[in-house]
């Protein structure tokens, strides 16, 4: 049976027309490579319980669900935060993920941007591309 998806944009940005969305075309046609069904597409506000009503009802329709947005440093990015009320869990600064940023941005401590980036729900995952030259990865909640 084919697994489906659906794909949460978030970002008041996009909401109000100043960013124009790619993220989503982009994971559309890598699902469908992979044999993969979106089911749905949603743009949401940056806005802690609309992520995690969201995010909760994505997570019991589909099998896969794919977030785009709201993982800066800015005080609106609240994905990460939204993902973990969704599955009553709390962030925590990720101790690797806060050096490679540290590193990356050629800082010699770390700011409040860097750990505000590197704050993840306690069971994320961290997936880096083999071939990637950045050290974003993609982070997985399990």
């Amino acid at each position: 049976m084919a697994k489906t998806a659906g794909i949460l944009v978030i970002g008041d940005e996009i909401l109000n027309g100043h960013v124009i969305d790619t993220n989503s075309t982009f994971l559309m046609k890598k699902l469908w490579n992979l044999g993969i069904s979106t089911q749905e597409l949603r743009v949401i506000k940056d806005n802690l319980d609309i992520i995690s009503k969201n995010v909760q009802e994505f997570s019991i329709l589909f099998d896969i669900v794919l977030l785009a947005g709201g993982t800066g440093s800015t005080h609106d990015d609240l994905t990460y935060q939204g993902v973990a009320k969704a599955f009553n869990e709390e962030c925590y600064v990720h101790p690797n993920l806060c050096k490679d940023f540290q590193d990356f941005f050629g800082l010699e401590e770390i700011s409040l941007s860097v750990t505000k980036l590197a704050t993840l729900p306690k069971s994320s995952q961290l997936h880096y591309h083999p071939e990637a030259s950045n050290i974003f990865p993609l982070v997985q909640v399990v």
